[in-house]
């Protein structure tokens, strides 16, 4: 798969961050994120991102990457990416790429303690896929794994709900249940983050609005 290159936003698009940066409340409090927020720099990421196929493919993958490798500010930032990749590609809602994305840029703020904005993404992708029409000869054939991916996604949300925060280093398996990276997969995974780290694209991010982040751990997979 092709890498992805760097883009940059335009100078209006830049001024319009570091405006943000000075005036939000997140700038002073990096728990004060919200959904808001993160939409204004999902669609500003739109305006310079790729949006064919092989792309959207490479995204997904750093994206994979980096929260295997437990790199929270990557990852989040990676899946900011991933939404835009597939809002841009025309998919937009209904989809499973884009509830997959937003559970996933959920899961990345849950685990940066940015209760709010993961609670609203949260409840997003969930209705999101709920919506979605089953596939009746897949479900005949035990093939259907939308409600047991609705299982974990609520499941997820209960766990913000009561406080706590995702298990280090797990990830959704195809069975419905949560499974572990091994040791191996992991050193492997933060050996590549250091290495994409150097590649992403910073100019529309969430560092943009001048937050800082505690660094902790994990999900994998088919990216839930």
């Amino acid at each position: 798969m092709a890498s992805s290159p760097r883009n940059s936003a335009s100078p209006p698009m830049k001024a319009k961050f570091q405006k943000l940066s000075l005036n939000t409340a997140a700038a002073k409090n990096p728990l004060a994120i919200t959904k808001l927020q993160v939409r204004e720099l999902i669609e500003a990421k739109k305006a310079v991102v790729r949006s064919d196929p092989e792309h959207g493919e490479q995204v997904f993958a750093n994206m994979l990457t980096f929260f295997k490798a437990a790199a929270w500010p990557q990852a989040l930032n990676a899946g900011i990416e991933a939404v835009a990749v597939v809002e841009k590609s025309g998919s937009g809602e209904d989809d499973e790429f884009h509830a997959c994305a937003l559970h996933n840029l959920a899961s990345a703020l849950h685990h940066l303690e940015h209760r709010d904005a993961a609670r609203a993404l949260y409840e997003d992708s969930i209705a999101e896929l709920t919506r979605l029409p089953s596939n009746p000869v897949l479900k005949c054939l035990c093939m259907d794994q939308r409600e047991r991916m609705l299982v974990y996604m609520r499941g997820r949300l209960t766990l913000l709900s009561s406080g706590g925060t995702p298990k280090p280093n797990t990830y959704w398996a195809a069975d419905g249940t949560e499974s572990m990276w091994t040791e191996e997969e992991i050193a492997e995974a933060r050996a590549m983050a250091q290495a994409l780290e150097k590649t992403q694209d910073t100019s529309v991010t969430l560092e943009a609005l001048g937050t800082s982040y505690a660094v902790g751990t994990t999900p994998r997979n088919a990216l839930w």
